[in-house]
């Protein structure tokens, strides 16, 4: 649904739920600066509240690096 200019980083993060496997793919994307949202860098998102299986996948992009 947003036009970026999308790169596999070739990470599968896997978060268990209660009765199933979510195996998830990790794309990198760069978008154009006069995209709609809320975009905040890296570094900072600790300072939002995302569900548990976001801050895995923060943390496995951070542990790319």
């Amino acid at each position: 649904p947003l036009v970026a200019d999308w790169s596999d980083t070739e990470l599968i993060v896997i978060h268990i739920l209660s009765h199933f496997q979510l195996d998830l793919m990790v794309y990198f994307g760069r978008i154009k600066k006069n995209e709609t949202g809320l975009w905040v860098s890296r570094d900072q998102f600790e300072r939002y509240a995302l569900p548990t299986v976001m801050k895995k996948i923060v943390q496995a992009v951070k542990e790319l690096k």
